[in-house]
């Protein structure tokens, strides 16, 4: 191992102890990461929920700090591994170990989009709204790029905890569902029917 490996290994090993992980999630981690071995994506499904809004903001700036070396080196492996394993711990949540002062560091939407569900990056997004927020709902609509409903209803499932980011993510949803549009009265009836136990699917998730 060469000084320029050793170095990038003591990075990622200060990156691991600043996201302060459980014993298990410590442990899935370091094989999950270790890109010398094959990517093993089962690994996530035993992940332990975690958040990562830090009651410190000194751990989140030197796992930014950190991560932009790492972004620097191009080890585009590491940054694509590191963003599934944080959003499979801390779903939307992860944002926090993603950006610097509101803006990502490690990826922008098109990059992580690619490594990452839709779901998961709109859940994302949201939580970027519970960061920094200016009270203009056009604000809102523009920063998340997601329009689909379906998906938007879905990424709360990736909001673990009862954090703002849900309540815009439902909101959006029911923003962006389709008004109704029916020839006769008995359609229209069912169609209010439908999007009736739809919002209330949305209440339940939220409660």
């Amino acid at each position: 191992m060469n000084l320029r490996e050793e170095k990038s290994r003591l990075r990622k090993m200060r990156i691991l102890l600043a996201l302060n992980l459980s014993e298990k999630n410590e442990k899935l981690a370091k094989e999950y990461l270790d890109t010398t071995q094959p990517e093993n994506e089962k690994l996530l499904e035993e992940v332990e929920h975690e958040s990562f809004t830090f009651e410190s903001n000194r751990k989140i700036l030197e796992c930014s700090l950190e991560l932009e070396v790492i972004v620097k080196s191009n080890d585009t492996e590491y940054m694509k591994r590191y963003a599934r394993f944080v959003t499979a711990v801390g779903g939307s949540t992860a944002f926090y170990v993603l950006h610097k002062e509101g803006r990502y560091i490690l990826i922008n939407r098109n990059y992580f989009s690619e490594y990452l569900t839709l779901e998961q990056v709109s859940a994302i997004e949201a939580e970027q709204l519970n960061y920094k927020i200016y009270g203009r709902y056009s604000f809102v609509t523009e920063k998340i790029n997601e329009k689909n409903p379906v998906i938007l209803k879905n990424a709360m499932h990736f909001c673990y905890e009862d954090s703002v980011g849900k309540l815009f993510l439902a909101a959006i949803s029911l923003f962006y569902t389709k008004p109704i549009q029916a020839e006769n009265k008995n359609d229209v009836i069912c169609e209010v029917e439908q999007q009736e136990k739809e919002s209330s699917l949305i209440v339940e998730t939220l409660t």
